[in-house]
This record gives C-alpha cells, sequence and structure tokens, in this order.
C-alpha cells in the first residue's frame, strides 16, 4: 500500500503534482509515518541554534540577564511551540532539542560550568521537563474552561472515590507507539492535582 501511494500521480490542469512525505502545518512539520524527530524536531533545533547565535552576536552586552531576555523572547518559543503535538518521548531527541539552551547558557559570562547550576542561576527550567508539564497541563485546563466540550476526547472519569481531584481523567492503555498521545501523557500530572487547583476559574488563577 505505501509504495502504491508513493508511486500515485496526481496533477491540477495537466501538472504534475510533487510528491512529499513531509507538509508544514500551522507550524509544525508532519511526515508520513505520524513521527516529528526526523523532520520537525530537526529543523526546529537547526532554527533555534542559528537564532541563538544571531542573539550572542547582535548584543554588546554580555550581561547574562538581557541575553536571557533575548532568548526567551526570540530562541525558546521556536522549542516549545505546540509542544503538545511533537513532543519527543526518547533520551535523544529530549536532549537534542534542550541542547540549543545548553549551548546558549554556556556561552554566559560568569556562570557555573554545570548546566543545572546555570539554569538556577539564570531562573530558568529545562525545556521538556517542568515546562513542557506546565504548557500539557494549561492545554488541560482551557479544554475545561473555554472548550468543555473537547475536554471529552481526555476521557474523564464516571463518579468515583479516588485520592485525586474530582476531574480526575481516565488512562488508557496504549498498545503501539502511535497511540501515545498528549492525551495518555499528560494523565498523570492532571491527577496528581489537587480539588482547589483543577477548579480554578481562570487559566491565570489556575497557572498561579
Amino acid at each position: 500500500m505505501e509504495n502504491y501511494i508513493v508511486n500515485k500521480s496526481y496533477s491540477i490542469d495537466e501538472s504534475l503534482l510533487p510528491f512529499t512525505d513531509c507538509v508544514r502545518d500551522l507550524g509544525v512539520y508532519h511526515d508520513c509515518r505520524l513521527k516529528y524527530d526526523r523532520e520537525h524536531i530537526s529543523i526546529i533545533v537547526h532554527h533555534a541554534y542559528k537564532r541563538a547565535v544571531l542573539n550572542l552576536n547582535s548584543f554588546h552586552s554580555r550581561d547574562p540577564q538581557i541575553l536571557k531576555r533575548a532568548y526567551c523572547v526570540y530562541v525558546r518559543p521556536l522549542l516549545e511551540f505546540s509542544s503538545q503535538i511533537w513532543f519527543p518521548r526518547y533520551k535523544y531527541l529530549i536532549d537534542q532539542t534542550e541542547s540549543v539552551q545548553r549551548y546558549f547558557t554556556k556561552r554566559l559570562f560568569g556562570l557555573s560550568k554545570l548546566y543545572c547550576e546555570r539554569l538556577t542561576s539564570l531562573d530558568l527550567d529545562t525545556l521538556l521537563q517542568r515546562r513542557r508539564v506546565i504548557y500539557d497541563l494549561d492545554f488541560v485546563i482551557r479544554c475545561y474552561i473555554d472548550y468543555a466540550m473537547y475536554l471529552s476526547l481526555l476521557i474523564m472519569h464516571a463518579e468515583r472515590n479516588t485520592r485525586g481531584n474530582y476531574l480526575e481523567l481516565n488512562k488508557q492503555f496504549c498498545f503501539t507507539e502511535l497511540e501515545v498521545l498528549f492525551s495518555s501523557e499528560v494523565i498523570d500530572a492532571w491527577n496528581s492535582l489537587y480539588n482547589d487547583v483543577v477548579k480554578s476559574s481562570s487559566v491565570c488563577i489556575f497557572r498561579k
């Protein structure tokens, strides 16, 4: 079937359309395997490196706090945009994405050689651990507050007496890699929250 699709030709007004196994949609590169390691992650890491170098070369000041602000505004968003869709689950992909922040902070004057100490000095978090969890939970609360109908995609529990919150979500078992989607990744973090948190009336209150 895959070979048939590859060899199939399509045309519009007798103009042959080129074949591609990757398409960019709303800033995210989707390939024919529904994976993001080969295209999306490699592309955004490459662009982030270029922008990080540009930031380091564009400021006369070597003040780490000024350069940190430039990084947070111009570089980090490239590595976090729509992370709910393409987040990496393998260590080598996590390291590949995190390498941009490692590279940038290592070149700031007067900071420790250890990455964790540099993050503490700059009051930064790792990209795909704590910050990704925050973005995932932010998406769930938006679904609940602003788009309640879409929260059903996460399959809420019926009435149950559990140690979690009253909006605890049901985690389904995944048989294949493609089934390990956002809805199954965020559930453990969401279910660990207290009732006072999930009852937040707005996204701002929830974040606080």
